[in-house]
This record gives C-alpha cells, structure tokens and sequence, in this order.
C-alpha cells in the first residue's frame, strides 16, 4: 500500500487556524489564572477537596447526540452524591479544568505479497516496528452557559508534537481545529488507530435544530483536508460545505451526511464535486451494554476525500500515490461501504471486528479502476481504569489496473498497551 503525506495549506486558511489556536490558549491561560485565586482563598482541607468539585463527565460534543439513558439502579443517596463529580479541578463558580494525559505504545509485524508483475513483487516480511504516542490535553468548561461553553487544546506525537486539537464549542456551536462533521465512523475502535496521528480540519459549525432525539448541523471546512494526493493544487477559494443530520429510534441511530467540494487545480482549474453517507448504528443492550453493530456507505464525485482515503491511516486500508497529480486523481468518482461490530462482553474484556470496501474509477488514469478491501478483528483487555492491552490481526487487499496503484495485499498483527493516566 503506498502512501502520501498531506501538504498543509497556507494564507487565510492558515491564519483562521491561528486565531483559533490563540483564542484557545488564552482561555485556557485566563481559567488557570482564575484557578490560582480561587484555591489561595480556600483553607488547606478546602483545597484538596477542589480537585474533585467537578461533574464527573465534560458536557457531549454539540454535534452528537446524548448517549441512551442507563436503567436506574436501587444505590443509596450517598452513592449517587459520589456519582455526581469528578477528576475536575475548579478553577472559580461554575468552571473547571480537565487535564488528560494519555501514552499509547504498539508492535506491529506484517507480510507484503504482490500479484505476478505487480510493484510489490513477491511476498516479502517487513521487520516488527515499535510506535510510540502520547497525548496531552486541557478541557476547560464554564457551566454557566447553557451545555456549557467548552474549551480544549490536545498535543500529541513521539518525539515531534503537533497540535491535534484546539476547539471552541457550546450546545450549538462549534470553531477551531476538530473532527469533521461529515464522518461517522473512523476505525476509532482499533489499534491502528490508536497508535496513528491524529487529523483534524479547521471548520466552524453551527446546529440550528437539536433534541434528544435528533441533531441536524451545518458546517464550514478547510477543503484542505481532503486532498488525496501532494502535487497539482491552486490555492482553496471556497470551503468544504457540510450537513448532517442524525436521528434516533429506539435502538437505532440514523445519520446522513452531504458535502459539496471545489478542488482549485495549479492552472486555476476548477473541480467541483460533490459526496453523500448514510449509516446506521444498532445499539445491543439486550447482549450487553456498549455492543453495537454499524453499517455504512458513501458515495463521491470529484471528492473522493470524502470517502475516507485522505489520510494516511485511514480505516479503509488505501491511498493514492504521490506520482498522481490532482488533475488526475481528484477527477474520479468511487463508493466506499464498512461493516463494523463491537461486543463488550464483560468489564474488562471486548472484541470487534469491522470489513471495509472501496472502489474507484479515475477516468484520467487512462480510465483506470481501482478495487480495495481491508478487515481486522482484535479482542481489548482492561484490567484496570485506564490501562488496556490489545491484540489484533489485520488484512488488506488492493487490485488495480492504474500504472501507478499497486495490486498486493498486507498482512499484520498488532500489539498496543494503552495507559490513560488523568
């Protein structure tokens, strides 16, 4: 599988993206400040006893919805005074600071093998390789506005820090550097995942209708994000816009999502292009609570990032080369589809496993097609809050009529240790 790297874009995008780093900080600077003054006013035990005056749980992200009410149980009044905080250290009324500190380290080993007269060649084994994240992060929330006004700024890498995550959002509103509004599903609940870097885009999105029951958002992205390949672009002119709404029923979540995309190409061409998902998730409390089984689908023209191969470590297993320029690449159309389950069978222990499919035709690729499958199934031990050990087995199959796009296939087996330690 060969693979890109995505080239960041620069002038108004890039500046935008600034601020909203700045204004995060300073929040963040101004709740520490206030924090500091609040606690030389409390008394030595007063003191101690702020690093737990927090609700227990950060308010949900705006654009999703709140998860199913728990059954209630028959606990006395003083286990659910318990329940009600937390890890949180109040910074002043109604406002508290979250840190997360978070170390992810992974094995892996894997088997290349090629068809006859592929790029890949014969089946060759790639030596084990060790990866190495760590994540820190600060969320600082003011209860006093309505769902509360959260802030969060999230660093993370092995050796070289980038910043993943630097946010601004309310019940209804959300800017800065965060996950798309667009996808549902990113393979969040495997290894590989676990130990990729994290991509966000720059957006900012509102929700003009939000219940218990349904959440329809509109949202505004850097159309940056989406690119499939590294050469042949012009400057973006005109962000990425996003709807979706999702709805619930019972069981079952509902969300469709739609995008309309204009990719600027180095002549100043323009391409412009257009993607839809639909996915359902079936919740199965009646096999244990957290199990779940979610089908998805999506289809692109002219936007194929849009079908999730716009990153590097992407749950779909492919990526286009580098040797393809945009003209070429972002002209094609594709599906893509995902079957995922997830079984939380005790406590401590859960498996999932997921099988993922792409196709593409890129008519500037002498009308090439490009077919790729990809699976993995892992089984998670926790034996303890914030510590969990995982095992997963993965494959991944490409077939290809493009000069460029290797047909082959990869085997792996991955090895992760997970420590959450705030």
């Amino acid at each position: 599988m060969s693979m890109i790297t995505r080239r960041a874009s620069f002038g108004a995008l890039s500046c935008v993206r600034l601020l909203a780093f700045i204004l995060s900080g300073l929040a963040l600077i101004h709740a520490g400040w206030r924090g500091e003054a609040f606690a030389r006013e409390l008394p030595g035990q007063a003191r101690a006893e702020r690093l737990r005056a927090c609700p227990d749980a950060i308010p949900d992200e705006y654009a999703t919805l709140p998860d199913p009410p728990e059954e209630e149980d028959d606990d006395d009044d003083d286990d659910e005074d318990e329940a009600d905080v937390g890890p949180g250290l109040t910074t002043g009324t109604k406002e508290c600071l979250f840190p997360t500190l978070e170390i992810t380290t992974g094995n892996q080993s894997a088997v290349v093998g090629g068809r006859a007269g592929s790029l890949l060649g014969p089946s060759a084994k790639i030596p084990v390789s060790s990866q190495l994240k760590a994540t820190f992060g600060l969320t600082h929330v003011n209860y006093a506005w309505a769902g509360g006004l959260v802030t969060t700024v999230s660093i993370e890498g092995a050796g070289d820090a980038s910043l993943s995550q630097a946010s601004i959002h309310s019940r209804y509103f959300a800017f800065g550097l965060m996950g798309s509004r667009f996808d549902v599903w990113s393979g969040d609940e495997f290894s590989f995942r676990a130990i990729a870097p994290s991509q966000s885009p720059l957006l900012a999105s509102i929700a003009p209708w939000r219940s218990d029951k349904s959440i329809f958002v509109l949202s505004a992205e850097d159309p940056s994000f989406r690119r499939i390949t590294v050469s042949g672009y012009g400057p973006d002119r005109t962000p990425d816009l996003v709807a979706k709404w999702t709805g619930r029923l019972g069981n079952l979540d509902l969300t469709l999502s739609g995008a309309a995309h204009e990719t600027t190409l180095a002549d100043g061409g323009r391409l412009h292009g257009y993607a839809g998902l639909a996915s359902l998730r079936v919740n199965l409390p009646q096999i244990s609570k957290g199990s779940y089984v979610i089908i998805q689908g999506s289809g692109a023209d002219k936007a194929l990032g849009f079908l999730g191969i716009h990153t590097t470590t992407n749950a779909f297993g492919f990526n286009l080369p580098a040797a393809l320029n945009a003209a070429t690449a972002e002209a094609g159309k594709g599906i893509a589809g995902a079957l995922v389950g997830f079984w939380q069978y005790s406590d401590t222990l859960s498996y999932a496993a997921y099988l993922t499919g792409t196709k593409l035709s890129l008519p500037g690729a002498d009308g090439g097609k490009i077919a790729s499958w990809r699976t993995a199934v892992n089984a998670t031990w926790t034996p303890v809050d914030g510590l969990a050990f995982a095992l997963e087995a993965g494959y991944a199959k490409s077939l290809s009529d493009v000069l460029f796009v290797p047909s082959g296939n990869v085997k792996t087996i991955l090895i992760t240790i997970t420590r959450t330690a705030l």
